[in-house]
């Protein structure tokens, strides 16, 4: 009850003093609850799918539109009789693009589901910059699980990455939390809205069958050279060690706290 089956398009907002226009697309893989930009002070009154207007419903104290599965077009319209220093926006959306009295602003500020309507006097524009940290856990058993943790330091504008070598060949990906949009495509890629700040993309996967040998595709930036593993071994099912990787110290390599006392290997 706390996702939306969903892949979000680029939020377009077009605010004035005397309102704000909205467009976006949604992609949907069930029919779901969307939400809209706005909250119960400033209500997108007038919103339609396609070339239909359709009833926004309060859910959660948001706007939200119920639709079907399949790919849709939304606009709508919030209008103020004084221009808000902000625009709550959903926090699912990871794209935005700002107007602003008909100019583009030229990197929109979105900071905890808020959108600034133009810079604030303390904002700092930041050149585009994506840092990319991987730690692995692989967890022998029945099956083998292993787990990758993204992180990832975003500075710039917000944009969309792909992210290759996420997943390795033989395992199947079972679930993906991110703060982000984000999603793992078919052959193994990770595509994230990446917006500035510090985030954490986690994927679990699992080995169909033993898995007896591990490989990664050649890295491609921004994926980094050099990933931190962690190996759990599982001494009641079989002896089993990992071989073909340098073993490092831990501690010092910046680990999830949960895997600090396992062996680690780069």
């Amino acid at each position: 009850g706390n996702h939306v089956c969903a892949w979000p398009g680029v939020l377009t907002v077009d605010a004035s003093n005397a309102g704000a226009d909205f467009t976006q697309t949604w992609t949907l893989y069930a029919d779901d609850w969307v939400p809209l930009p706005g909250d119960v002070e400033h209500w997108p009154a007038g919103a339609a799918v396609g070339v239909g207007a359709q009833a926004v419903v309060e859910r959660g104290g948001r706007p939200m539109l119920h639709l079907a599965r399949g790919t849709h077009r939304i606009t709508g319209r919030i209008a103020w009789t004084m221009r808000p220093a902000s625009l709550a926006i959903p926090p699912q959306v990871g794209l935005v693009t700002l107007r602003l009295d008909g100019q583009p602003v030229p990197s929109a500020e979105v900071e905890g589901g808020t959108l600034w309507l133009g810079l604030r006097a303390d904002a700092e524009v930041e050149e585009d910059r994506l840092d990319v940290v991987v730690h692995r856990q692989l967890r022998d058993g029945l099956p083998t699980t292993l787990t990758t943790v993204v992180a990832l330091d975003v500075a710039g504008q917000g944009r969309e990455v792909r992210l290759e070598g996420a997943a390795l060949m033989g395992f199947t990906g079972e679930a993906l939390q991110s703060a982000l949009p984000a999603q793992l495509t078919s052959d193994g890629a990770l595509r994230v809205q990446v917006r500035p700040g510090s985030w954490e993309v986690r994927l679990v996967a699992h080995s169909p069958g033993p898995a007896a040998g591990l490989a990664r595709a050649a890295a491609v930036a921004p994926w980094p050279a050099d990933e931190i593993w962690s190996f759990e071994p599982a001494p009641r099912l079989r002896v089993a060690a990992l071989e073909g990787a340098e073993p490092v110290d831990a501690a010092r390599s910046d680990v999830p706290a949960e895997w600090e006392q396992l062996p680690a290997y780069r």
